[in-house]
Parts: C-alpha cells; sequence; structure tokens
C-alpha cells in the first residue's frame, strides 16, 4: 500500500489547493528561482557577451548588463539573498541588504562585481539569514568562463551495445578504444593512454639527422644521399658511380671521359660514358652505348 510523507517534510510549487502552506501558492522569486536550478547542473553560469551586453545566470536569476564595450580580467559578480524560514528569499541591496533600495542614485545597488582577482572575492560571512552566490566570468587572459549549464552524466546517450547511458560514460568508453595492431612503429601507453612512437623507432628516426644533409664548403654543397638499412638504420650512401671528368690510361691509350648516374627500379646506377682520347677506342674499353670522341 502507498504511503505518504509528513507535510512539514514537502515543498511543491505550483500548488493551487493547498492552504497549510501556502508558499506553493505563490509566483515569488524563490519559486522561479527553483524552477530555473532545478531543471540546471549548475546554479550560476554565463549565457552569453555580445554587441556589448553581458547576459548571466547568478542563483538562478537572470541578469541582463549593458554597455560593457570590453569585459575586464578576472571579472566576479556577486549578489545576496534573503534566507530563511521568516525572511521572502529573495533578492536584496548586496551592502546595506534593503529590499527597498535595490535601485538608489541610478545604481542597481543588487549586483556587485570585483576585478583583478583570481580568487572569489565574496566570501565574507553575510550574516545570519543571508546568504551570497557569485560568479566568476572572466579569467587572467580576459576569456569568458563558466558558460556550461549541463553535466555529461545528467545527458543520457543511447549506445547500441550497452543501451541508455550518461554522455559521460559514453566518453569514458570511448577514451581507450585505441589500439595499435601489427608493426605500426607506434605504441599506446597503458598508463597515460598516450599514443606515441616507440623507441626503437624514435630511435631510427634521430638517427635521420646529418643524414642526406649537404656537404663540402662554400661553393661546393653537394646533396648526399642517404638509405636505410635492414635495421631501419638511415645510412648515409657511399656508392662510387658517376663521375664529372678523369684522366686515365687504359692500356696504352690515353684518355678523359665523364659518366652521369641515374635511378633504375630505385638503384643508383651509372649511365652512358663519354670518352675523349686522341687514339681510337678499342674492344677493352667501355660498353655498349658509351660515345667516343677521337680528337687530334
Amino acid at each position: 500500500m502507498a504511503s505518504n510523507y509528513p507535510s512539514i517534510n514537502v515543498t511543491v510549487f505550483p500548488t493551487t489547493y493547498r492552504t497549510k502552506f501556502l508558499s506553493g501558492k505563490y509566483t515569488s522569486e524563490q519559486n522561479f528561482v527553483n524552477i530555473l536550478n532545478s531543471i540546471t547542473d549548475y546554479n550560476s553560469y554565463v549565457l552569453d557577451y555580445r554587441n556589448s551586453v553581458l547576459k548571466v545566470v547568478i542563483h538562478g536569476y537572470y541578469f541582463e548588463i549593458g554597455n560593457q564595450n570590453s569585459l575586464p580580467a578576472n571579472l566576479w559578480l556577486g549578489i545576496i539573498i534573503e534566507s530563511g524560514e521568516s525572511n521572502s528569499n529573495a533578492l536584496v541591496a548586496f551592502d546595506t541588504k534593503s529590499s527597498t533600495d535595490i535601485d538608489l542614485n541610478n545604481e542597481f545597488k543588487a549586483l556587485v562585481y570585483e576585478t583583478d582577482k583570481e580568487d572569489d572575492p565574496f566570501t565574507a560571512d553575510p550574516g545570519e539569514n543571508y546568504r551570497i552566490y557569485s560568479l566568476h566570468v572572466t579569467d587572467r587572459n580576459n576569456n569568458i568562463i563558466n558558460k556550461r549549464r549541463f553535466k555529461s552524466d545528467a545527458i543520457t546517450y543511447e549506445d547500441r551495445q550497452a543501451g541508455v547511458i550518461t554522455v559521460g560514460e559514453a566518453l569514458d568508453r570511448k577514451q581507450n578504444n585505441l589500439i595499435v595492431k601489427g608493426e605500426s612503429g607506434l605504441e599506446l601507453d597503458a598508463n597515460t593512454s598516450e599514443l606515441k612512437i616507440n623507441d626503437t623507432n624514435l630511435n631510427r628516426l634521430n638517427n635521420l639527422n646529418n643524414k642526406g644533409t649537404p656537404s663540402g664548403g662554400v661553393g661546393n654543397r653537394k646533396q648526399k644521399l642517404f638509405y636505410f638499412n635492414e635495421n631501419g638504420v638511415a645510412i648515409n650512401s657511399t656508392e662510387n658511380i658517376g663521375y664529372l671528368w678523369k684522366n686515365e690510361t687504359i692500356g696504352n691509350i690515353n684518355t678523359y671521359s665523364s659518366q652521369p648516374v641515374y635511378v633504375l627500379n630505385g638503384d643508383i646506377t651509372g649511365g652512358q660514358v663519354t670518352y675523349a682520347s686522341i687514339n681510337s677506342p678499342n674492344n677493352n674499353i667501355g660498353k655498349d652505348g658509351d660515345i667516343w670522341f677521337k680528337y687530334s
């Protein structure tokens, strides 16, 4: 059989027919504030700042502050609310706690601000039956902060495998789903979940330093080829193929020659040799396709 709670333990809004506890009948500040706070996870937050208007909610109270061409660093806003059963639970003037002088001398007295304070400046005891609520609007770099109203665990996500879970749970499930397979050269740190190059391949990359870089002095800078050996280490090439010009005697024939190089199927290959000599060539010199110039 269903049971009931004691009346003194139950507060409800709205309710038309309740006669013993009347607070649920009235459209009071407290009831409106409670409605807004009941649908958000944070009771104070920044809504928007554009066109020189700052929009915020502090303890369920909505404020628009105009003519704010720029916001100062470490901007804090503060309000004071009457509290307790014998009070209205309404917004009052911050300094005097007056409920009638909220607008005085063309100033709105129920909202105050402080700047250049990294810690909450509104922590002093406001006295019995009063409570202070504050909002940090900008950080030390003038960035707007606290633009959040909901927590990830307050929003559900329908997962095909897990069913209905919170967004926070869904994000947690996806954090460590990265898998490193095969010889990728990468590894996933089990402690920090950081993806990084494993030590072996990091050493190989470090070994690229000074490989293939220009060599020789000023005016004689050459680009040096390199290759990777069977261990994946970068090695400068020592191939002795190709030459600009050389003089040599082959048999009894004196020659001058030069040889370019080209890449054939990825291999550095000696090209066509060009010879110059006062003699005619014989079958022991050169190969098919070489060129021989005879001069006198």
